[in-house]
């Protein structure tokens, strides 16, 4: 899978400046991996629906799915997510 850029949204009040943050791994893969299935995630209600399809979307999630994420696979965030300088 390419790797999927979202951007964080600034602040209400602060500049319009977004940082890039790009998904390192497919994380819907490593979670089918670790036996989270998409069906799993959201029957166990893990992960909501629109979580699951913002992941499929390569979009942004808030900081308390990444968390939740982590503590599935057993990983940091640093293992999830890296900024890249724009071009």
């Amino acid at each position: 899978m390419e790797k999927g850029y979202f951007f964080i949204r600034p602040l209400r009040g602060r500049s319009n400046h977004t940082m890039p943050i790009v998904y390192k791994i497919d994380i819907l893969a490593a979670l089918k991996e670790k036996g989270y299935n998409t069906n799993r995630l959201r029957k166990e209600k893990l992960l909501s629906e629109g979580v699951i399809q913002s992941l499929r979307e390569n979009k942004y999630i808030a900081l308390q799915n990444i968390s939740k994420i982590c503590e599935l696979l057993d990983c940091q965030p640093a293992d999830l997510l890296e900024y890249q300088k724009e071009e």
